[in-house]
């Protein structure tokens, strides 16, 4: 188009380009709907007070409403929130995550929280034994309420003495160490094993029995005929005579 402006003998002219009003591009408002939902583990395993972040994914990755409801089977066991699960207590709960008509789920048992031992001690730090003699040492562990108070019973010097649950068995003269362990930590006793006496075979009837003692210093009679009522054993005689007495 051209514009003319005339005065007189006097003209000016404009020439002016008309194009067409753009049409503005409208949003594309097309639903773009959830075609399903997935977490990054399908189980897990918390103690109480523990706890754990689900990470949910939704495909496809552009659909529309990709908002997740999270829910627990049982929130006296373990709740959940936008994904952050709590262990509560012991027991086993199944936590869900729905986004639209789809859903995923996660099964998580809780332990009970674990309480460490603290000390092990035994009854005894130091023993002394003949051989052949046996000895039952008593392990304390604490606390009371320790998760896991197994104990795990060695002996230094198994030709010396041996362990079992706690029963130490005495085989020849020596040293040994009985340690008792209880996870990481563990408490000895010294065990010092004497060799057995020697013995005479019989008691002569002349030897002029006076007293008869346990080797634990235990009067058990005082002449010969007390003598041949015992049994077979080691035994003191006069108080300075081991014999061995010999069954009739």
């Amino acid at each position: 188009v051209v514009i003319t402006a005339k005065a007189g003998d006097c003209t000016a002219t404009c020439s002016l380009t008309v194009i067409s009003k753009a049409t503005p591009e409208l949003p594309d408002t097309t639903d773009v709907p959830i075609t399903g939902i997935k977490l990054d583990r399908s189980e897990a395993e918390l103690s109480e007070g523990e706890s754990l972040t689900l990470v949910a994914t939704i495909t496809p990755d552009n659909a529309t409403d990709k908002s997740i409801s999270w829910s627990s089977s049982d929130e006296s066991i373990a709740t959940v929130v936008n994904g952050a699960v709590t262990a509560l207590k012991k027991g086993e709960v199944v936590i869900t995550a729905k986004a639209g008509e789809f859903i995923a789920s996660c099964s998580i048992r809780v332990k009970a929280k674990e309480i460490l031992v603290e000390s092990i001690t035994l009854d005894k730090t130091e023993a002394e034994l003949t051989e052949g003699e046996t000895l039952t040492l008593v392990a304390m562990v604490s606390p009371e309420n320790a998760t896991d108070k197994s104990i795990v019973w060695s002996s230094s010097d198994e030709r010396i003495a041996t362990v079992a649950d706690g029963l130490v068995s005495t085989l020849k003269a020596g040293e040994a160490i009985i340690t008792a362990q209880c996870g990481s930590l563990s408490a000895t006793c010294r065990i010092i094993v004497k060799a057995k006496p020697d013995a005479l075979e019989s008691v002569e009837m002349n030897a002029g029995i006076r007293a008869i003692y346990s080797l634990q210093g235990l009067k058990l009679g005082s002449c010969e005929e007390d003598f041949d009522r015992l049994p077979e054993g080691l035994y003191i005689i006069n108080g300075n005579k081991l014999v061995k007495k010999i069954a009739r």
